[in-house]
């Protein structure tokens, strides 16, 4: 009798508090299915992500993709269900938190170079209260800290592209492995039977 194959649906809701304050869903959800030679196995991960963090919907997805690659790569190595253990998967929360930490860094010094930025406008403006605050000086910080703005979030949206698609470039590769494998795996069941048929 042929096994069923996966058919997966996933969602993720957004809050009413974050529509109220014009945040994204920060939750996320990944998965996977490894062929192995015992058969499909499914990986499936969620992550509720944390409101009190900035960018926690990058942290999420982050978070569910790194640990489902950890297991395929477990898997796809000969690994068994059977031999994954609590120190296996300690590894794997460790390796996807190192991962969480290494990107925070990286934002890190974006908001460095900001805070740099904003010490070097304070300079420039020097508060004096027996002369009025020239107008022109105010439109070109609000001018500057817009421009800012907005370099600071294409940068933001640039890496989390470039993060999907080294993604995704990461699972073409390990499928195309995978069907070369596969293709091994037949030539070699082949020359064996052939084999066998010539040895009578």
């Amino acid at each position: 009798m042929p096994r069923r194959s996966w058919r997966v649906v996933s969602a993720c809701e957004i809050g009413t508090s974050h529509v109220r304050s014009g945040l994204p869903c920060q939750d996320s959800v990944a998965h996977s299915i490894v062929r192995t030679k015992r058969g499909n196995v499914f990986i499936s991960v969620v992550s509720d992500g944390a409101g009190s963090a900035a960018h926690s919907d990058i942290g999420s997805w982050l978070a569910t993709t790194t640990f489902v690659e950890l297991v395929e790569v477990y898997l796809e190595a000969g690994g068994r269900l059977i031999d994954i253990d609590r120190q296996r998967v300690v590894s794997w929360v460790e390796a996807t938190t190192a991962r969480l930490i290494e990107r925070a860094r990286d934002d890190g010094k974006m908001v460095e170079r900001l805070m740099r930025w904003r010490r070097s406008v304070e300079a420039k403006f020097v508060f004096d209260p027996t002369k009025a605050i020239d107008p022109r000086d105010i439109i070109k910080v609000e001018q500057e800290i817009q421009t800012l703005r907005l370099k600071a979030e294409a940068a933001a949206k640039s890496a989390h592209i470039e993060t999907l698609q080294a993604h995704a470039r990461i699972l073409g590769i390990r499928h195309s492995n995978r069907q070369q494998m596969d293709a091994f795996q037949i030539a070699v069941a082949q020359a064996k039977a052939d084999l066998d048929f010539v040895r009578g």
